[in-house]
């Protein structure tokens, strides 16, 4: 496989992330660059992540899935600038 054949699959697999869960595990991993693990760290983990699963983000994905269908995110796709 190429190289811009594997960027559109990759494309394809993001389109179906949910845009505040990503920028929050990125938020996360940013934050917590350097930082040893230890209770604050888990803490801070845990509560960002509860955070995310109680938004209108995360009802629109599990109402998805209840009525197989794509969230509203994925309608428009995500595509590898070429």
């Amino acid at each position: 496989m190429g190289l811009v054949t594997e960027a559109k699959v990759f494309c394809s697999k993001m389109t179906l992330c949910a845009p505040g869960a990503v920028a929050a595990t990125k938020a996360v991993v940013l934050n917590l660059e350097g930082v040893a693990p230890h209770s604050y760290a888990l803490n801070y983990i845990s509560e960002e992540m509860a955070r995310a699963r109680r938004g209108q983000e995360a009802r629109g994905g599990l109402q998805a899935i209840q009525y197989k269908k794509k969230p509203a995110w994925a309608e428009k796709p995500v595509v590898p600038p070429l």
